[in-house]
């Protein structure tokens, strides 16, 4: 219920349906909040606050807001706490509070260069890590393809040996069979004399 709640609010969300994903998202609050479920409601708190500043362009209360803020950074939640400060900053200029405005907007582009900074190291470790597969998938695939030649060799050998015992074995018959009717008309032939 909780999860489809949420959801729910989202995409309403996202199609600018506020009403419809305040009502959502107040369900799914309350649903873990019957539950004690404190690990997922700053989760819900995050979409909250969005819903309520796009619908009213301001914040409902910035003090929770930046407690909310404080709370997810130090969880880290990074990119939801970037979210809530680029709210705050946006809700101060609102409210003509220019320095509360400066101090927000620093929080956030702080925050998010930092962001940007740590997933620029993570994808050279994933640029690092890709090579290094590559660079073994092609060892494999060399391997591969040495076992494969070296496999249809000996099945070359093989056969090769084969025909050579098969075409011995025909040999050696042909040549008893060409001895036993030589023998046999030779028989044949002592035969006819002694009669």
């Amino acid at each position: 219920s909780c999860n489809a709640d949420y959801i729910l609010a989202f995409k309403y969300f996202l199609s600018k349906e506020y009403d419809k994903a305040e009502y959502f998202i107040e369900r799914s609050t309350k649903y873990l909040k019957s539950v004690n479920n404190e690990e997922l409601l700053p989760y819900n708190l995050n979409l909250e606050t969005l819903i309520y500043f796009a619908k009213y362009n301001r914040l409902k209360d910035a003090q929770k807001v930046e407690a909310l803020a404080k709370e997810l950074l130090a969880g880290e939640n990074y990119y939801d706490a970037v979210e809530l400060y680029h709210l705050l900053y946006e809700n101060a200029l609102t409210e003509h509070n220019y320095k509360g405005a400066l101090e927000f907007r620093n929080k956030e582009v702080s925050l998010s260069d930092s962001l940007t900074v740590n997933n620029q190291k993570g994808q050279l470790f994933e640029f690092e890590k890709k090579y290094e597969s590559q660079k073994k998938e092609q060892e494999i695939l060399n391997q591969k393809n040495v076992i494969a030649k070296k496999n249809t060799f000996i099945a070359l050998l093989i056969t090769s040996l084969a025909g050579l015992v098969l075409i011995i074995t025909i040999y050696y018959l042909w040549q008893r069979q060409k001895l036993l009717r030589q023998e046999k008309t030779n028989s044949m032939n002592f035969t006819k004399q002694l009669l």
